[in-house]
């Protein structure tokens, strides 16, 4: 199952990246880049409007959650990574 609305509006309610700085980037025609940083703490939704598809990153302690939507990887597929090893404005892959 895919990132659903009621997962997002969690993360929105609770995550304290929503209380700092938020960017906009376009890395393409097709992509938009969301982040928001306050401190240590972020959140970046990515997504591709020619693929429909798209990641959410967020930390969650000092690791990194990953959800990703419409893409080719298995619906709903996560995955935790270091946070001080993962940067939110880096290239979107």
């Amino acid at each position: 199952m895919g990132l659903r609305l009621p997962e997002l509006t969690a993360v929105r309610n609770r995550h304290e990246a929503f209380g700092g700085d938020f960017e906009a980037r376009f890395p393409s025609d097709t992509e938009l880049v969301m982040t928001w940083i306050s401190g240590p703490h972020w959140v970046s939704l990515s997504v591709n409007f020619a693929t429909v598809a798209g990641e959410l990153r967020h930390t969650e302690g000092n690791d990194v959650v990953r959800r990703y939507f419409g893409t080719e990887l298995e619906d709903g597929a996560q995955g935790a990574d270091s946070a001080a090893s993962l940067w939110p404005l880096g290239p979107v892959d």
